[in-house]
């Protein structure tokens, strides 16, 4: 389909513009709500982020649609789709706690995350054949979801420790009255890891049935050994959580590790490592 001919073509200017706006219109409810403000207004911050999220899966879909192609061709487009990301992980595991005090943090980084992609995304850029694929945007959907979830996994852990330090100090603020407990906050902390693995695991599958036909050599590639490296360490930490009993510390530790090595082992691979994941100017993970 040829985008000037598709007709919802010209909604995606006003998707544009809502998103980022809805983004921030929620982070506002949801900061009333943490600091215990306007509570009228507060109790609006769920249904916003759901209608936040609802719009931002149509301007995806819209794109999609529009140009026949998934939005990772630059990195605005990849930075609106990890925002969107980033949402439904936190989405997820708010759903199943019930917990909205934690959400200013969360919104906070996925509203930064989004408007660093308003504005900026370029349409007519000469792109590769395979973000037309329908199995490879599904891997690289499943990756992004991943790599996104597990980021909100290492946001809980770093909250967990600011409150487990804010405890033992015995000084206790604003985050401690607004935070939940620690036992809460490390159930939000593995569910995210478990979203996130489920995630990953579901990009390995597609990845190896697309590239069994395009690359068969992809079993040497950097960037697939790297994502099997992250998956088992993820793997583990869940496994530690629900079969060896690892709490408190020790299991946020460990998420936390994971993390920081996941970045660090990505950008290693992106800056100095061949791969054939690398298509146009960029390069994208397992």
């Amino acid at each position: 389909m040829n985008p000037s001919i598709y007709p919802f073509n010209h909604i995606l200017p006003v998707f544009r513009c809502a998103v980022p706006t809805l983004y921030i219109v929620t982070l506002a409810l949801y900061g009333l709500h943490f600091f215990g403000k306007a509570r009228r207004w507060a109790g609006f911050a769920r249904p916003a982020f759901s209608v936040t999220l609802a719009i931002h899966a149509l301007y995806l879909a819209d794109f999609v649609l529009a140009h026949r192609r998934i939005p990772l061709a630059s990195a605005p487009e990849v930075l609106t789709v990890v925002a969107f990301m980033t949402g439904i992980a936190y989405f997820w595991v708010e759903t199943h706690t019930r917990d909205l005090s934690t959400g200013v943090f969360l919104l906070a980084f996925t509203t930064l995350v989004q408007f660093a992609s308003s504005g900026r995304i370029v349409l007519d850029l000469q792109v590769s054949e395979l973000l037309r694929m329908p199995l490879f945007g599904i891997h690289t959907g499943a990756a992004i979801l991943g790599y996104s979830a597990f980021a909100v996994s290492a946001i809980y852990g770093a909250l967990f420790l600011l409150l487990y330090h804010e405890l033992k100090s015995t000084h206790f603020g604003l985050f401690y009255r607004r935070m939940p407990p620690l036992e809460v906050l490390g159930q939000m902390n593995i569910r995210a890891a478990v979203l996130g693995l489920g995630s990953l695991t579901v990009a390995i599958a597609a990845g190896v049935l697309w590239a069994c036909r395009l690359y068969p050599g992809f079993a040497r590639d950097p960037m697939f050994l790297f994502t099997l490296v992250v998956w088992v360490i993820y793997a583990a930490t869940v496994f530690a959580w629900y079969r060896l009993g690892w709490r408190g510390k020790r299991a946020i530790y460990l998420s936390i590790c994971g993390f920081v090595l996941m970045g660090l082992a990505l950008v290693a691979v992106s800056a100095f490592v061949h791969s054939f994941h690398r298509f146009g100017s960029h390069t994208w993970t397992s």
